[in-house]
């Protein structure tokens, strides 16, 4: 993978009712977007890679923290 390139992540939690897909630098900063966003705890999703090297043309939600 090309560092700081960005990647596609389905990202879930236990109970499932929204999960997303997220384009972050890392699974954890998918994870921790999706977690911060939905208010929940740390550590309380998951991410699956789905995409590696995605091309970004604009960010929906503004741009994404580094991770």
């Amino acid at each position: 993978m090309k560092r700081n390139s960005y990647h596609l992540y389905w990202v879930t939690d236990a109970d499932g009712a929204e999960d997303w897909f997220v384009a972050a630098r890392t699974p954890r900063s998918a994870s921790r977007f999706y977690e911060d966003y939905i208010g929940m705890d740390k550590k309380d999703a998951t991410a699956e890679l789905v995409l590696s090297n995605i091309e970004l043309p604009e960010f929906e939600c503004g741009s994404p923290h580094a991770g």
